[in-house]
């Protein structure tokens, strides 16, 4: 289980994934502009448009793309 603050959002990732508007106190924080958000959810974060992006916390990146495998 996670919870991943976003800029201007934030998830709860557990046996499912809820958006929420914020956190208290989230276990990670991804670092990038929202169009890489928008990118991670449908499994389209990959390179050269990663760059720039991190994770802070206890999920990496390559954590939260298998979360979001796309389709």
């Amino acid at each position: 289980p996670a919870s991943v603050a976003f800029p201007g959002a934030a998830l709860v990732i557990d046996d499912a994934v809820t958006v929420v508007d914020h956190l208290e106190s989230p276990s990670a924080t991804f670092n990038a502009p929202q169009e890489a958000f928008v990118r991670l959810v449908t499994g389209r974060l990959r390179p050269p448009y990663d760059q720039g992006v991190s994770v802070d916390g206890n999920v990496t990146l390559d954590d939260l793309r298998r979360v979001f495998p796309g389709f």
